[in-house]
């Protein structure tokens, strides 16, 4: 398997869009993607479970990232004979973690430039996310960035379509597409159904060079010269 490239400037992300595109459509995720979210988010679980006489070792977030949150409150049910319900426990958590998100994570490197550069080819921007749109909109609203996408698409916690539907849809939809992705099954489908992949690296996902095209460097320096 050839090794995907892997994407640290501005400057090469720009050169890479270039010489992939034009799209019609680029797919963000957000949770990992837009934001390094995802370690905040499993601490809010890894507390709320603590509360509940429940303790998860350090890697227990790691095959439940990119999942909705009913997907992940049954799953830790099942685990752990987790009492509750998880209507209940998604509101609690979602109060609990936008302030955390607020204080603690800023958006990734590339967001604002890779949109820019998009847009100067008319590609269209949506996030198909499997996050709590209340979450999502707050966070996007809060770092200026809800402006540069053209559509988000989140969960709301009643008859919600899988993202992997969501995703499907998207692109059998359209001729071109961009998508820029954290998770290997989210990338694989991408790839299966003929758009580019960006998968994003961090520290709470696995071996995205194996399934995308190319590969971002989560862990940069926000303020830094990427030149």
């Amino acid at each position: 398997m050839t090794t995907a490239s892997r994407i640290a400037s501005i400057t090469a992300l720009r050169d890479y869009l270039a010489a992939t595109g034009p799209f019609d459509i680029a797919v963000w995720d957000f949770d990992g993607v837009v934001g390094d979210t995802e370690p905040m988010q499993a601490r809010i679980y890894r507390e709320m479970l603590a509360e509940r006489g429940i303790t998860v070792d350090g890697n227990f977030f790691h095959d439940l990232a990119g999942r909705s949150e009913y997907e992940i409150w049954a799953t830790l049910k099942q685990r752990y004979d987790l009492e509750g319900e998880p209507g209940k426990l998604r509101q609690e958590r979602i109060g609990r973690v936008a302030p955390m998100l607020a204080d603690g994570v800023r958006p990734n490197w590339f967001v604002r430039p890779g949109a820019a550069a998009l847009h100067e080819t008319n590609t269209r921007l949506l996030v198909i996310s499997s996050g709590n749109v209340e979450v999502v909109d707050f966070y996007l609203a809060a770092w200026g960035l809800r402006d540069i996408f053209d559509e988000v698409s989140a969960t709301t916690g009643e008859g919600d379509i899988p993202k992997r539907e969501r995703l499907r849809r998207a692109l059998i939809e359209t001729d071109s597409a961009l998508v820029i992705e954290d998770s290997t099954e989210y990338l694989r489908l991408a790839a299966e159904l003929g758009a580019v992949t960006l998968g994003v690296e961090h520290t709470m996902n696995g071996d995205v060079a194996g399934e995308a095209d190319a590969v971002l460097v989560g862990h940069l320096d926000y303020d830094r010269d990427t030149q």
